[in-house]
């Protein structure tokens, strides 16, 4: 049974299959390693001697810089490495030089929008119930259903179904709406919230920011 997996040639860490034992005498391509240290399943181990500052790699590609010496065989923890990742150049990239196209054949079509005050054109208006954190999910669906139920926006088909059979006798779609402007009521549950990185909350209010804006809300 294979114990242990080298996954780019040039990589200078193995991926234990298994649990490893100090001392435990390893081989993958006739080459015959000595743990220097207990290696957990899934965690890695060094292939040589790797100094101070320099790299180690995985997938063919740099994952981190030692911290201090680690000696061939040796377990790869967050105690002899930090985290580095190779710089990325965009300088031999071609830019992009993006063309206008002629719209003049549109520029004098219309279409039945909804213009907002700022000048921008909607094709739908929505209303929009957004919590911030995910643990108000749940609340915020049910929220949600309640206001579509009672405003008339649920689309259940079945519901509707025995709703227009048992009150009018008759198959009908002829809902009373109190908002006839309002194409419906969506929620935007999010995955995130406490405990969260500060950068992960920004970029979740960024997203949300963005849904509120839209020109169809």
């Amino acid at each position: 049974m294979q114990t242990i997996l080298k996954i780019d040639p040039t990589d200078n860490l193995i991926v234990a299959l298994q649990d490893l034992r100090k001392e435990q005498r390893v081989h993958w391509n006739d080459e015959a390693y000595v743990l220097r240290s207990d290696v957990k399943a899934k965690h890695k181990f060094a292939t040589e001697d790797i100094a101070p500052g320099d790299i180690v790699s995985l997938y063919g590609v740099p994952v981190g810089k030692a911290t201090r010496p680690i000696t061939r065989g040796e377990a790869i923890t967050t105690e002899n490495i930090k985290h580095y990742a190779a710089p990325v150049s965009l300088d031999d990239v071609a830019p992009y030089d993006w063309q206008q196209p002629d719209v003049s054949v549109w520029q004098q079509r219309t279409f039945k929008g909804i213009v907002r005050e700022d000048g921008r054109v909607a094709t739908a208006n929505y209303w929009l119930v957004i919590p911030l954190v995910f643990c108000e999910n749940r609340n915020v669906q049910r929220v949600t259903d309640a206001l579509n139920d009672a405003l008339g926006y649920a689309n259940n088909g079945l519901k509707n179904f025995a709703r227009q059979v048992t009150s009018a006798g008759a198959l009908n779609d002829n809902r009373h709406l109190p908002f006839p402007h309002l194409d419906g009521i969506r929620c935007i549950t999010v995955n995130s919230g406490c405990g969260g990185a500060t950068s992960d909350s920004m970029t979740m209010c960024d997203v949300l920011a963005a849904y509120s804006d839209h020109p169809n809300v």
